[in-house]
């Protein structure tokens, strides 16, 4: 990259990255790096493409861009990313927050607008469902939970950076303390690890070579053994008129709910923005 103009540098960019990634992935990862690194918005980089950059920031787009090669995410890479409107921190000790999951939390803000609920997320991950929630719902009682030492740490910097109260509690989802155990909640909430083997081969390299595993995959030869353990936890630590919203696997939708209406829960299962079901909600017959 030898011309320094944001012209010319994401040209540069453009002409690497377009050999391996889509032409709409491309210009989406070039647009956010020169943002990330110049400080710009979106329109500076279109509006003033002859602008002069520093020798440091050049520098800086061009070590982004070799990661990029790698298939590294942009959002290891830069250490952030956007969730819910909201800034996250993320490294490769959690996986990066999806937009379906921003609809996951949508959906739990929409249909409950009481005050002073109990909720807790069950592998937390970065904290990125339990601080968008208790960022919209002050007043709620918000737990969220993680086997990962390292997870929990990251959520609790991304509830601090956005002003959030939270209380982290190191679990495992598959064998949770008596203390929680002995709680009861309004809402119970997860994102679970629930890729198949099967799916392992249809995951891009930049998934499957950077995202950690554990939070990805479903140990051993059941991929809901989640599900059952949290509708197992619902069963008894849900409050009457409680629910549980999980973002599920779209191909074992049938089979997930069905795991939960065998604990005596009804179900709805919600499509998402690309009319995929990946979403599903339990709560009392009663």
């Amino acid at each position: 990259m030898i011309n320094q103009t944001v012209k010319h540098i994401a040209g540069a960019m453009r002409r690497e990255l377009s050999l391996l990634y889509s032409p709409e992935e491309t210009e989406a990862l070039v647009s956010r790096t020169l943002q990330h690194v110049l400080k710009v918005s979106r329109s500076d980089i279109y509006l003033q493409p002859d602008t002069n950059v520093s020798k440091t920031a050049v520098h800086a787009i061009e070590k982004i861009t070799a990661a990029l090669k790698k298939f590294e995410p942009l959002q290891y890479i830069l250490g952030e990313t956007s969730f819910y409107g909201l800034d996250f921190k993320v490294n490769s000790n959690v996986l990066i927050p999806r937009p379906e999951t921003e609809e996951l939390v949508d959906w739990i803000l929409k249909e409950n607008t009481s005050d002073h609920l109990k909720a807790v997320d069950l592998g937390t991950g970065s904290g990125c469902i339990a601080v968008a929630i208790a960022k919209n719902r002050p007043s709620w009682d918000v737990t969220a939970a993680d086997i990962s030492p390292e997870a929990l740490k990251l959520a609790g910097e991304n509830a601090a950076q956005n002003n959030t109260k939270v209380t982290f509690l190191h679990e495992d989802m598959l064998n949770l303390s008596a203390g929680l155990k002995g709680r009861k909640f309004n809402l119970i909430l997860s994102n679970p690890p629930y890729v198949t083997t099967a799916q392992k081969e249809e995951m891009q390299p930049n998934v499957l070579d950077y995202e950690p595993h554990v939070a990805l995959f479903a140990p051993g030869p059941d991929p809901l053994i989640f599900y059952r353990a949290i509708a197992s936890f619902a069963f008894t630590n849900l409050e009457p008129s409680g629910k549980v919203y999980v973002e599920i696997n779209e191909d074992l939708s049938e089979k997930s709910a069905k795991i939960f209406e065998e604990k005596g829960f009804k179900t709805n299962v919600a499509r998402d923005i690309h009319g995929k079901y990946r979403m599903l909600k339990a709560y009392r017959n009663d």
